[in-house]
């Protein structure tokens, strides 16, 4: 690449990119928490319509099954449904940003990973995943995953940009 090219390249690209969450992640928790709360939903409503009476499992044992499923019911399916939620809520808030400052997650930490700070890049998953691992010096990491986020694609080139290339790893490893 000559070295107006270069320059062309370097003037025509962004100095930040911010990326939202792809919607099917988050759809996906909000369904399963709506499910989860349905059923908890329904076992209030029936021990609130007296559908099933306490009965000692020596008398009834299917009729205790019954009641202890309702009553427990409405706490097993619940809380899970309520942590879901939550979970679906922040997802949707959370957006990566990567600017001169460096990269991170806009809504969770408050100090981005700087780019000198970068030790390595783990990129073995992705051509295969879409998966993108950014290891700082102090032990912090992010991780970039193309099924999670938008505009992803100028995400991985602004990082590569401003990461030396043997900071790059492209091949297999664990962690």
């Amino acid at each position: 690449m000559s070295e107006s090219n270069t320059q062309a390249a370097e003037a025509s690209s962004p100095d930040r990119v911010a990326c939202s969450p792809n919607n099917d992640p988050g759809v996906r928790l909000f369904i399963a928490a709506g499910l989860l709360l349905a059923m908890g939903v329904y076992c209030v409503i029936d021990i609130m319509r007296g559908a099933y009476t306490y009965v000692s499992p020596s008398e009834d044992f299917n009729a205790f099954a019954s009641w202890a499923f309702n009553f427990a019911g409405q706490f097993v399916f619940s809380l899970p449904g309520l942590v879901l939620l939550v979970w679906g809520v922040l997802y949707f808030r959370r957006t990566c940003v990567a600017d001169a400052a460096g990269i991170h997650y806009a809504y969770f930490s408050s100090e981005p990973i700087r780019w000198e700070q970068i030790e390595r890049i783990d990129a073995s998953q992705l051509k295969s995943k879409g998966i993108l691992k950014v290891h700082a010096t102090d032990g912090r990491h992010v991780t970039l995953d193309s099924w999670k986020l938008k505009n992803f694609k100028p995400l991985v080139s602004y990082v590569e940009q401003n990461v030396p290339v043997e900071n790059i790893d492209t091949q297999s490893s664990k962690q």
